[in-house]
């Protein structure tokens, strides 16, 4: 953040934050006490402010924080979720009406990562059974080393093995319109702790349901009124049918309209000129022409799953980057080599010196063993 203020500051140009969030916890209400960069924070914010009249954020938590750092709601800051969820304007698709059953595709979502977090272990118990209940389930890979994984021959698999799902039944995406489109033709019901996963299913109509374990998607959820659950609440013995019959998905659609125009305000507050301000002939605009002249690439499915011939497609087009990752691979080996070189060095002069010092050498031992 420091970085980022000061780049801003020497800037002759505007700059405007059009969403930003606060990365905590669920648990306090009440973040200025216990974040040590509150003054970095602040330091960005004045920087911004400096060059653009209000700054976007993603929800109400996050315009608390800013609050107890004593900027001012509405002239300062103000409250605009996520501009993914405006990717239609004002309007939401209708969302599918399905009755729920063990021949349904569910798409489940969540973040490797997450598996080391405290607390997680029950959403995992509760993922893992509730997709044996589901054959025809999918699992979408949302970060590049988890597309990786599924795009070559269960690449890196060992290292970034997700102990929730099986690999064949991964899917994922290299554009927006292809996993829109995708979900919106194959897709049933949607749940599981990444936003955007869900936000994307929500674009497609389908119905999706959220587990949040932290406060940025916590306050996305809660600001676009996308049905959640508590996560503290989740485990292996809640069944998903229970979860799909106590949601109210059309909730989504509550205030859309209001956020979206809300959201225009702040563009023009910003004087940012939108396709909103303009009419275009049968409503068209440049940016749908040009897309709809774009042939994406579609949903890439798991390596077994695909047949020879778009296997040699993905390691001809992927060649390039294994073998740079490989390099880098080799270069960190190098680095490691010459680092116990060192350390051996610098033992055997430690053992040739007198008086040595026992803890001493048992530092130079433990660094070797590691």
């Amino acid at each position: 953040m420091t970085k980022l203020a000061d780049f801003i500051k020497m800037l002759k140009i505007p700059c405007a934050i059009i969403g930003v969030g606060l990365q905590r916890t669920l648990g306090s209400d009440r973040f200025i006490d216990i974040y040590p960069h509150n003054d970095e924070v602040k330091a960005l914010v004045n920087a911004v402010l400096e060059k653009s009249p209000i700054i976007g954020v993603r929800g109400e938590m996050t315009g608390d924080y800013l609050k107890d750092l004593g900027y001012k709601e509405e002239k300062d800051f103000t409250v605009i979720g996520c501009p993914s969820m405006y990717t239609f304007g004002d309007t939401l698709p209708e969302v599918k009406h399905i009755e729920l059953n063990k021949d349904s595709v569910v798409s489940f979502n969540s973040k490797i990562e997450f598996e080391k977090l405290e607390g997680y272990k029950p959403f995992m118990e509760f993922t893992k059974k509730n997709m044996a209940e589901f054959p025809n389930m999918i699992y979408v890979q949302q970060q590049i080393d988890d597309v990786r994984m599924i795009y070559l021959d269960k690449y890196k698999q060992k290292l970034r093995k997700n102990k929730m799902y099986d690999i064949s039944k991964a899917v994922s995406f290299v554009d927006i319109p292809s996993w829109i489109d995708y979900f919106k033709e194959n897709v049933d019901f949607s749940v599981g702790s990444r936003i955007h996963g869900n936000v994307a299913a929500i674009l497609g109509g389908v119905p999706a349901l959220t587990i949040p374990f932290d406060r940025r998607v916590f306050e996305l959820a809660d600001y676009h009124n996308i049905p959640m659950v508590d996560c503290k609440t989740v485990n292996e013995n809640v069944s998903l049918y229970d979860l799909f019959e106590k949601a109210d998905f059309n909730s989504v659609h509550k205030g859309h309209k209001e956020r979206f125009e809300h959201y225009l305000d702040f563009l023009h507050k910003l004087d940012l000129d939108t396709v909103y301000d303009h009419t275009y002939e049968g409503g068209i605009t440049p940016y749908d022409r040009i897309t709809s002249e774009q042939n994406y690439y579609g949903v890439i499915k798991a390596y077994d799953a695909a047949d020879d011939a778009e296997r040699l497609v993905r390691y001809r087009s992927a060649f390039p980057i294994v073998k740079k990752m490989q390099l880098d691979e080799t270069k960190k080996v190098e680095k490691l080599q010459e680092q116990i070189k060192n350390l051996k060095a610098e033992l055997a002069e430690a053992k040739a010196a007198e008086p040595q010092s026992k803890s001493f050498k048992d530092k130079l031992k433990s660094k070797l063993s590691k």
